[in-house]
Order: C-alpha cells, then sequence, then structure tokens
C-alpha cells in the first residue's frame, strides 16, 4: 500500500462506526454483520486534514502493524483508533 496514513483511517474504528451508520447491513453490525460497502459509500468517507506530525504517527503505526502481519497488533490499533478519532474531533 503506497498510503499507510489512507490504510489506516479507512480501517480505524471511526470509519467503520461512520460506515455501519450509512451502508446496508446484512445481519447485526455489532456482531459479525456485513456491511455492504457500495462506492457510493466508500468515495464519500471524509478524510480529515491530518499534520504531518498526525499523518507520520499513524503511518509508523500501520507499518509496525502490516511488519507484525496482524498478529498481536491490538495496542498499535487501539492508538490509531485514537488519533484517528481525534483527527475528526471525537
Amino acid at each position: 500500500m503506497d498510503d499507510l496514513f489512507l490504510l489506516g483511517l479507512l480501517n480505524s474504528r471511526p470509519v467503520w462506526e461512520y460506515l455501519k451508520a450509512r451502508c446496508s447491513v446484512l445481519g447485526d453490525p455489532g456482531h459479525r454483520g456485513r456491511l455492504e460497502l457500495r462506492a457510493i459509500y466508500v468515495q464519500n468517507i471524509p478524510v480529515p486534514t491530518a499534520s504531518p506530525a498526525d499523518r507520520k504517527a499513524i503511518e509508523e503505526l500501520v507499518q509496525k502493524c502490516v511488519d507484525a502481519k496482524g498478529e498481536n497488533c491490538e495496542h498499535w490499533e487501539r492508538e490509531i483508533d485514537d488519533r484517528v478519532a481525534r483527527l475528526y474531533g471525537l
């Protein structure tokens, strides 16, 4: 992935909560339900303006998760979620 910031943003809990509120859902979205990710929903995800320092911090956390191949990165994922939430003013 060329844009680790965008990868972190799109996989963050705040963005998934945004999508759950807008997308059609198959089953219960809170219990392994599936979101119908149509282009109209994904294209309209608001991407917050981030300072270079915020972008770099998120990119570094995402890179740690990528390097770990998704294993044991819950701590980094929580930090990404917190940083993304702050960018959205949540």
